[in-house]
């Protein structure tokens, strides 16, 4: 069952089974009293809790993913133009592109591009030979300054889904031990229940626990149609 259709279950079966007096008394003397019940209706309670925290957890996951995938695009583009333009500009002096943080493959990791970024305006800021020639070829200091918001900005974003990721995490080993605490309680309690209500189909019906009749076989019929013989293969 999904989780959803486990809370369903729980939920119809202790919510009548505390609404019905008929069912109260006879699972009281089974050990079902009202405390028990209400112990069982906590769990419940605690569950449902758990589940929605977990799917607002995911949905916040998703979203700062999403935005912080958006702001790596942005990023990477700025990247590129700014390793291009230093290389270009700094041909075949691999002393310079290093000193820029743009010699060898970009990085894959958000923080080895946010470490390559940060190499290159600490650069470019300290050493004049180095800006200048990179401000005549286009990356004048406003052009820059735009580059680095988006770096600080794909740095928020980074931030937020990390921390996003962990509380989703956790918001689901908090589901999966509220459902396994639920399940563990209404385990027995639906066994219990079918016994001291063996004799009373419509009150089992009444908690989602009555059997569900198993489909009757069809017998063959002599007058069915015989199935067609199957070819003789060639020699």
């Amino acid at each position: 069952m999904t989780k959803d259709e486990q809370l369903a279950r729980a939920r119809v079966a202790i919510t009548n089974a505390l609404a019905q007096p008929d069912i109260k008394a006879r699972i009281a003397e089974r050990g079902y009293d009202e405390a028990e019940m209400t112990a069982g209706k906590t769990l419940l309670d605690a569950a449902t809790q758990a589940v929605g925290a977990q799917t607002t957890a995911g949905g916040a996951r998703s979203k700062a993913t999403d935005d912080r995938n958006d702001a790596e695009s942005l990023a990477r583009a700025a990247y590129q133009e700014m390793a291009e333009t230093a290389r270009a500009v700094f041909y075949g002096d691999k002393a310079r592109q290093a000193q820029l943080g743009v010699a060898g493959a970009t990085p894959r990791s958000v923080p080895g591009l946010l470490q390559r970024a940060s190499t290159f305006f600490q650069a470019v800021a300290a050493v004049s030979d180095l800006a200048e020639p990179l401000a005549k070829r286009g990356l004048k200091p406003a052009r820059l300054a735009e580059m680095r918001a988006r770096f600080d900005a794909l740095a928020g974003e980074h931030e937020a889904q990390t921390r996003a990721l962990g509380l989703a995490q956790q918001a689901t080993r908090d589901q999966n031990a509220a459902l396994t605490a639920l399940n563990g309680w209404m385990a027995p309690f639906e066994r219990i229940v079918k016994l001291a209500l063996k004799d009373k189909p419509d009150l089992l019906d009444a908690l989602g626990l009555r059997p569900r009749a198993t489909p009757a076989r069809r017998k063959p019929d002599p007058n069915d149609p015989l199935p067609p013989a199957e070819p003789t293969p060639k020699l």
